[in-house]
């Protein structure tokens, strides 16, 4: 089976390590090169794994492009694997593998669909999960393969999280991979009646409001920890980012 790796981040460099462990043929790995590195959290230079594993690796900056796409096409892949980027793909790009394109989203889905799943699941209490699914036309909303769940706890931040969601990743790979290598493909439709939504989030709502509850707080800091921006407030008209914090009892 050929596979194509599209991705930005540390979890496309996971998906990859865990494709070429149980013996998949990569043909490829699109790798996000954009023009400011300091607006994408947690880029991944995927060029050097790829190297490292001897595959072709290709940089982009905007993933529909015509020359892009037209380098995806020649590498035939049987299905596409597009982990860790915010940019949609086209139709171009759905229709391009027999076997479709395989997504990634962090949240208990259908909970949390959309945009800065991991600072919103801290900023909402919610539960978290490594969710590998179809994409379709919506916004992660394709039938799901494997959800493995893991839990955020008051303590965590955006970077804590980080192994938690490595840990969920290999599991659901171990678990669900070996079936897609025998041909196994039945993912399971997710329930609408029971989807939310998430939306974009901005730098500038990682402003402190210090008019708003401790537990509020806190959490809007450890949901902008790295690798995100951070949170911050002003002192004498300067930024004064915040990192870390804690709540005294």
């Amino acid at each position: 089976m050929k596979v194509l790796v599209i991705g930005a981040v540390g979890t496309t460099a996971l998906t990859i390590k865990m494709l070429h462990k149980h013996n998949f043929e990569i043909v490829g790995v699109l790798g996000h090169d954009p023009l400011n590195k300091n607006r994408v959290s947690g880029l991944n230079d995927l060029r050097t794994l790829s190297k490292e594993l001897g595959i072709d690796y290709f940089p982009y900056q905007k993933i529909n492009d015509e020359d892009i796409i037209h380098w995806g096409k020649s590498k035939v892949p049987d299905i596409i694997f597009a982990v860790g980027f915010s940019q949609l793909l086209n139709n171009e790009w759905l229709s391009l593998a027999p076997m479709g394109c395989i997504g990634f989203h962090p949240t208990n889905l259908p909970a949390g669909r959309g945009r800065a799943p991991i600072a919103w699941s801290i900023l909402e209490n919610e539960k978290a999960a490594a969710n590998f699914f179809l994409i379709g036309s919506g916004a992660d909303d394709g039938p799901v393969f494997v959800q493995e769940s893991f839990d955020i706890t008051k303590d965590d931040d955006a970077e804590s999280i980080v192994p938690k969601l490595k840990e969920a990743i290999e599991t659901a790979l171990n678990r669900w991979l070996p079936e897609l290598k025998k041909g196994i493909f039945n993912p399971l439709k997710q329930d609408e009646s029971k989807a939310t939504y998430y939306g974009k989030r901005e730098p500038c709502d990682s402003l402190i409001d210090w008019n708003s509850d401790a537990s509020s707080i806190d959490r809007l800091i450890k949901a902008s920890a790295k690798p995100h921006p951070g949170a911050f407030t002003f002192c004498k008209e300067k930024i004064v980012t915040v990192w870390k914090s804690r709540i005294n009892n």
